[in-house]
């Protein structure tokens, strides 16, 4: 089954990393961070190389029974040096993982 480019475009701006900043000491972003999907197991998942901070994944999930819709799920916050996962639900499929950093 085929998603437009449109609608895979309209999902790629949902998952654009989000930077999210603490107040307080200055401290390294996690780094060489990279999202992951297993489009067999319908799951997504991160890591990262090494720094400080947190970092979680973003996946959206599409539905291809009417109405057509996109969902977006998050993994956990993880140390630098973890891994972040998050599934589709049994009945929706991965169409994209992302990155969110926390510093």
């Amino acid at each position: 089954m085929k998603i437009s480019f449109l609608r895979l475009i309209a999902v790629a701006v949902l998952l654009v990393p989000t930077l999210l900043v603490s107040s307080g000491s200055a401290s390294a972003a996690p780094e060489n961070c990279v999202a992951h999907m297993n489009t067999d197991e319908d799951i997504g998942y991160t890591t990262c190389q090494g720094g400080n901070g947190y970092h979680r994944v973003q996946i959206a999930c599409y539905t291809y029974t009417a109405p057509v819709t996109y969902d977006i799920y998050y993994g956990p916050w993880v140390a630098a040096s973890q891994v972040s996962t998050a599934d589709c639900p049994w009945y929706e499929y991965i169409v994209l993982a992302g990155v969110n950093l926390q510093y």
